[in-house]
């Protein structure tokens, strides 16, 4: 699977959901799946590419956070 800048989606074990994040953009909310589905979709290849030039600490530029929140969600 590959996914280029992704915005939103991001699933989690239902037993491991980290918090939502706040930006300048809003709230990004994770989505929650059984352990067991997550399991099958670890298995399949992913790689998620970004662009550059995404701040790594909060601003009020909307469209910079907005890539800030998804990339640190991503990461997770």
């Amino acid at each position: 699977m590959i996914s280029y800048e992704p915005g939103s989606g991001y699933v989690f074990p239902e037993d491991e959901m980290p918090g939502p994040m706040t930006g300048a953009a809003g709230t990004l909310e994770p989505v929650a799946m059984s352990a067991e589905d997550f399991d099958k979709l670890t298995r399949i290849p992913i790689i998620v590419y970004y662009g550059d030039n995404i701040p790594e600490e909060p601003t009020e530029d909307f469209g910079l956070d907005n890539w800030r929140t998804r990339l640190a969600m991503t990461r997770l």
